[in-house]
């Protein structure tokens, strides 16, 4: 009998600590800090930022995560770092 009662209450703390941690969005994912709309086409953007960070070593751009499959509903994310006397500002 007692058995039963502590398999049924860790059971109940398993399910509220599920429901608590999904609920809270503990593991989604952070939105963007800005977003920008770009009217060139993909290619133009990245080769553009390769091109400025290869000018200037003091910025640093890195792809995180692309989403979409096509033109019009692909998009990019990622960071743009920028150094200044060796202290990251991004």
């Amino acid at each position: 009998m007692i058995q039963a009662k502590i398999r049924s209450s860790i059971l109940l703390l398993f399910v509220i600590v599920t429901f608590i941690y999904f609920t809270s969005c503990v593991s989604s994912v952070c939105p963007p800090v800005k977003e920008y709309e770009y009217l060139g086409n993909m290619k133009q953007l990245i080769s553009g930022l390769k091109d400025l960070t290869f000018k200037d070593s003091n910025i640093i751009f890195n792809i995180t995560d692309t989403v979409g499959t096509d033109n019009k509903t692909y998009g990019l994310y990622f960071n743009i770092r920028i150094k200044d006397n060796n202290r990251n500002i991004s």
